[in-house]
C-alpha cells in the first residue's frame, strides 16, 4: 500500500471518529432504540429460516394444525422485522437530519466569523456547494450507513449462526464465498472516493458558473453571450454526468459480481444435498430452511455492494465539510482586548504597511490623521491603497506592521465587536438582501422602532419613493434589490447607516456608480449622515470630495499630497492634474466634459 493511500485512510479514519465524537454520539438515547429495532429485527429474520425447516417437515408429515400456527409465526415475525425496520429508519432519517442541520449550522456561524479573505479565495459558489451538494452526500451516506450498513452486518451475522445450526457442514461449504464476495467491495473503495471527490468538486465548479450567469444575466445578453455561457455550462454538465455515469457502472458491477458469486454458493449448496445430505436421512425440511437462511444472508451482502458509492462520497462530504471548519480565523479578539472607548473619534494610522496574500504591497509606512467630527477624503488612482486602507480601520483586515488608532487606541488591541459597534459603512455596492425595505433598513439596528425607521428613510430622502412602492415599506426589493434604481438603493444603505448612527462612518464610492441626479439626492442625504461624525471618503470623482475638511493625495500605498481642495489645486501636483481631468472650468469645479485621454483614465 502506497504512502499517499494510508494518509487517505487515516485521514478518513480521523474524520469519522470526529464524526462520531462530535455530531454522532451526543445522539445516544435514539442511537440505542435503533441499536434495539435492529437487533430486533436481525433476531426475526433469523428465526423464520429455522421455523421454515420445521414447517417444510410437518408439511411432509401432513400436521395441518402445526403447519397453520408455524405459518402464523413467520407472518408475525415478518411482521415484526418490517417493523423494526421500519423504526429504525425513520428515527436514522431524524438523527441524520439533525446532524446535517447542525453541521450546516456550524458551517454558516465559522464562516460569519471567518475572515474577508478566506471569501476573497473561495468563490461563493464553491462555498454554497458545501452547504448543499455535500450536506446532501452526507445526510444519505448517514442515513445508509446506519439503515443498511449496521443493519445488514447484524442480519448477515445471525442468518450465519442459523445456517450453521441448520448444518455446519453445509454453511462450511459456503462460508468459502463470503471473502470472495467481500473482496470486490472493498477493492472498489479508493475508486469510488476519487470519483466522488471529482464530483463535489465539478458539482462547485458548476455551481459558481451558474451564480456568475445568474448575476451577469444583464452583461450576458448586452454582449450576446447566452450561447458562449451555456456551452461552457454544457461542459460542466456533461462531466458530471461521465462521473456520475462511472460513479453507477461500479455501483452496479458488484451486485453483478455477488450475484454470480451467490449463484456458485447456491450450486454448491444443492450439489451437497443432492451427493451428501440426502443419501445420508437428512431432512427436506433442514435443507429448505438452510436455503432459506443462506439467501437472506447473501442479501445484506448485495447490499453492501451498492452501498460502497454512497459511503465514499460521505466520506468525501465529511472531508470538505471539515475542511472549511479547519480554517480558522487569523482576526479575531487577541487575549486581554477590551471594548473600544470612543471619545471624540479620531483616527491615526501610523507607519502602516500592508500586504495582500500573494500580491503586491498595497500600503508602504502609511500616515494620515482623521480628525474627530471631521470629514477626510483620499483620492489617488485606482490600485493607490484608498479602499485598502478604509478596510484596516473596521479590522477587516490587519496590517503586517504599524497601528490604526480610534482615541489613541489600536484597533487590534480592542473586541471585534466594540470597534464595528461604532463605524458605518456605505459602499458603492450597496448590498440589499431579497426582504422588504424595511428590514433592510433596519439592518442598522435591529432592535429600531418602526418610528425610527421611518424617521431614517426620512434623512436619506427614501420616505417618498418607499411609500410609492406597491406595498410601501413591505415591499420586497429582490436579490441584491434589483427591483430598485441605483439611487433607491444607496439612499436605503444610507437610511441603514442613519439608524446605526454610529460615530465612525466610512463611505467608499457611494456615488461612483450613479447618474448625475441620483448622485445629487444621495449626496445631499450623505451630507445630512456626515454632520457631527469622523468620516472618512473614498472617492474617485472629486467632485463629491471638494467641500472635505481635508484631502489626502495616495499613491503606491502613501500619501504625497494633501491639503484642501484649494490648497491642493495650488501645489499644481497629483492633485491638480486629476482636476484638471475632471473639471472644465479650473476655477469653477465644474464637472468636465472629458476628452478622449481623460475617458480612458475614467
Amino acid at each position: 500500500m502506497s504512502e499517499q493511500r494510508r494518509r487517505e485512510q487515516r485521514l478518513d479514519l480521523t474524520n469519522a471518529r470526529r464524526l462520531w465524537r462530535g455530531w454522532i454520539r451526543p445522539r445516544r438515547p435514539k442511537l440505542l432504540q435503533i441499536g434495539a429495532f435492529m437487533l430486533l429485527a436481525a433476531a426475526a429474520a433469523g428465526s423464520i429460516p429455522l421455523l421454515m425447516e420445521r414447517a417444510v417437515n410437518e408439511v411432509a408429515q401432513r400436521d395441518i394444525s402445526t403447519v397453520w400456527l408455524l405459518a402464523i409465526a413467520i407472518f408475525v415475525l415478518s411482521a415484526v422485522k418490517g417493523a423494526a425496520g421500519y423504526g429504525q429508519t425513520v428515527l436514522m432519517q431524524a438523527i441524520s437530519q439533525r446532524v446535517v442541520r447542525d453541521m450546516q449550522t456550524t458551517m454558516l456561524a465559522h464562516l460569519l466569523r471567518s475572515d474577508l479573505a478566506l471569501f476573497q479565495a473561495t468563490a461563493s459558489g464553491r462555498l454554497v456547494s458545501r452547504f448543499i451538494v455535500d450536506a446532501r452526500m452526507l445526510h444519505k451516506a448517514l442515513v445508509r450507513m446506519q439503515t443498511a450498513l449496521l443493519r445488514e452486518v447484524w442480519t448477515a451475522l445471525i442468518l450465519a449462526g442459523a445456517m450453521v445450526y441448520l448444518d455446519w457442514r453445509m454453511s462450511l461449504a459456503v462460508f468459502i464465498f463470503f471473502p470472495a464476495c467481500l473482496w470486490p467491495i472493498l477493492a472498489a473503495g479508493r475508486r469510488f472516493k476519487k470519483l466522488a471527490r471529482a464530483s463535489a468538486e465539478e458539482m462547485g465548479t458548476l455551481a459558481v458558473l451558474l451564480g456568475e450567469v445568474f448575476n451577469g444575466m444583464r452583461l450576458i445578453k448586452a454582449f450576446r453571450l447566452e450561447a458562449h455561457m451555456a456551452a461552457r455550462a454544457g461542459v460542466s454538465i456533461a462531466r458530471i454526468e461521465n462521473l456520475l455515469r462511472s460513479q453507477v457502472k461500479r455501483s452496479a458491477l458488484l451486485p453483478a459480481f455477488t450475484a454470480a458469486i451467490i449463484g456458485l454458493a447456491i450450486a454448491t449448496v444443492l450439489i451437497y444435498g443432492a451427493l451428501v445430505a440426502m443419501p445420508e436421512g437428512e431432512s427436506l425440511g433442514r435443507i429448505t430452511g438452510f436455503l432459506a437462511a443462506f439467501f437472506m444472508a447473501f442479501q445484506p451482502l448485495r447490499n453492501l455492494g451498492s452501498l460502497q458509492g454512497q459511503l465514499q462520497d460521505g466520506l468525501v462530504a465529511v472531508e470538505r465539510m471539515f475542511a472549511l471548519l479547519d480554517v480558522a480565523p487569523k482576526l479575531v479578539d487577541r487575549p486581554g482586548a477590551r471594548p473600544l472607548a470612543i471619545s471624540a473619534g479620531e483616527i491615526r494610522f501610523e507607519q502602516v504597511r500592508f500586504t495582500y496574500e500573494g500580491g503586491a504591497g498595497a500600503l508602504q509606512g502609511l500616515e494620515l490623521m482623521i480628525p474627530a467630527g471631521k470629514t477626510v477624503a483620499l483620492v489617488g488612482a485606482s490600485g493607490a491603497g484608498k479602499t485598502t486602507a478604509l478596510n484596516l480601520i473596521p479590522r477587516f483586515f490587519e496590517p503586517q506592521s504599524g497601528r490604526v488608532l480610534i482615541d489613541g487606541q489600536d484597533v487590534s488591541e480592542v473586541t471585534l465587536d466594540s470597534l464595528r459597534s461604532v463605524i458605518s459603512l456605505v459602499s458603492q455596492d450597496s448590498m440589499l438582501f431579497d426582504d422588504s425595505v424595511r428590514a433592510n433598513i433596519a439592518f442598522g439596528r435591529l432592535d429600531a422602532s418602526e418610528a425610527e425607521i421611518r424617521s431614517a428613510a426620512i434623512a436619506a430622502a427614501a420616505h417618498e419613493f418607499i411609500e410609492a412602492l406597491p406595498q410601501g415599506y413591505d415591499t420586497m426589493i429582490g436579490e441584491r434589490g434589483v427591483r430598485l434604481s441605483g439611487g433607491q438603493q444607496q439612499r436605503l444603505a444610507i437610511a441603514r447607516a442613519i439608524l446605526k448612527n454610529a460615530p465612525i462612518l466610512l463611505l467608499d464610492e457611494a456615488t461612483s456608480a450613479l447618474d448625475t441626479e441620483s448622485e445629487q439626492q444621495v449626496q445631499e442625504a450623505l451630507d445630512r449622515l456626515r454632520r457631527s461624525r469622523t468620516t472618512l471618503v473614498i472617492a474617485h470623482r472629486l467632485s463629491t470630495v471638494v467641500a472635505a475638511d481635508w484631502i489626502y493625495v495616495i499613491d503606491h500605498g502613501q500619501v504625497v499630497e494633501s491639503g484642501t481642495h484649494e490648497q491642493l489645486k495650488a501645489k499644481n501636483g497629483t492633485y491638480a492634474r486629476l482636476a484638471r481631468l475632471q473639471f472644465r472650468d479650473y476655477a469653477s469645479d465644474e464637472p468636465a466634459e472629458l476628452g478622449p485621454v481623460a475617458r480612458t483614465r475614467a
